[in-house]
């Protein structure tokens, strides 16, 4: 769009310019989702992500990593709009924003299996419930034909860079054997709780970058996740997003690669948890000063890690 043709002729704003895009669409996505978080829930969601240390830098860093977590909460609004309206359309919209990530990073099998894993457990708690398995629960099969279709058409327009490429489509899926040698680390090798040290004090590196309010509300609402019953959408959704999360976060743990952004990805999770448990959080206690106190902590906490990336002289990479 600036008729800047060549890597010679990219300069460092027109870089910038495409993750802070996704990195600002991305604030409000939450809302599309507020059945499953609550108004107050969808807000907290955007607010957290606004004031992130690590959401905000890669923000303005130029990784794939902001426009694939974009796409993946895309993924997962499209996916709960379906689950609550059995619509065709929101059917349709996973499936390109799945194909979006799939044309992104190879990654995507990574979270596909930690969405798989979420769904899982929801089919497993309803068959102990009632001693049959119901698939239908997750959807119909003329929604996933469309899914897939809509997810297919947008993989093999990227791969073959708008069909004129087609030997893309081929390595898109051949990359994959590369992946999993790459896995092993490839210099990048870390320990299982390598992100653990980001998110929370990186000290051998200078510098304190603390992601603890959005951790500690994400586990309030893992537990509310755990707690409640799935009797409804709501909490269904939530213990969706707690298996999810959590497995997300035990597969970037477990394979030896590991770069920072890539925890992005679980942290996403986290962020939506986060929101629901605020959410439930105010509605659990009776006492509107003990409310009062619990948003007046929230905004110290956004305060604290918003003030954390201005006042850093390092960074994530």
């Amino acid at each position: 769009m600036k008729g800047e043709g060549s890597l010679e002729e990219i300069n460092e704003w027109t870089i910038r310019l495409v993750p802070l895009i996704f990195g600002v669409a991305i604030l409000f996505l939450p809302t599309l989702a507020r059945g499953a978080l609550g108004k107050v829930g969808a807000l907290v969601t955007g607010l957290l992500l606004a004031t992130s240390p690590i959401f905000t830098y890669y923000s303005r860093y130029y990784v794939q990593e902001m426009l694939f977590v974009f796409f993946t909460l895309g993924a997962l609004v499209s996916l709960w709009r379906y689950q609550t309206s059995r619509q065709l359309f929101w059917a349709v919209w996973f499936g390109l924003f799945c194909g979006l990530m799939h044309a992104t990073k190879e990654t995507c099998v990574l979270t596909f299996a930690a969405m798989v894993a979420g769904g899982g457990v929801l089919v497993l708690s309803s068959y102990f419930k009632t001693r049959k398995f119901d698939l239908r629960q997750l959807g119909e099969s003329a929604a996933g034909i469309w899914a897939l279709r809509a997810w297919v058409i947008v993989a093999v327009i990227f791969f073959s860079s708008f069909f004129m490429h087609w030997e893309g489509v081929w390595n898109a899926i051949t990359a994959y054997f590369h992946t999993v040698d790459r896995a092993g680390g490839q210099g990048h090798e870390k320990a299982f709780g390598y992100y653990w040290g980001i998110l929370f004090n990186y000290s051998e590196e200078g510098y304190s970058s603390s992601e603890l309010p959005l951790l500690l509300l994400g586990l309030v609402g893992i537990v509310f996740a755990f707690v409640e019953k799935t009797t409804n959408p709501r909490n269904r959704a939530a213990r969706f997003l707690a298996v999810y999360s959590l497995v997300l976060w035990c597969i970037y743990g477990v394979i030896p690669y590991k770069t920072p952004w890539l925890a992005l990805n679980f942290l996403l999770g986290f962020s939506l948890l986060a929101g629901h448990g605020f959410d439930r959080l105010l509605k659990a206690v009776r006492f509107s000063d003990a409310r009062i106190v619990l948003c007046l902590l929230l905004g110290w906490g956004l305060f604290s890690a918003h003030g954390r990336v201005l006042l850093s002289t390092r960074t994530y990479a």
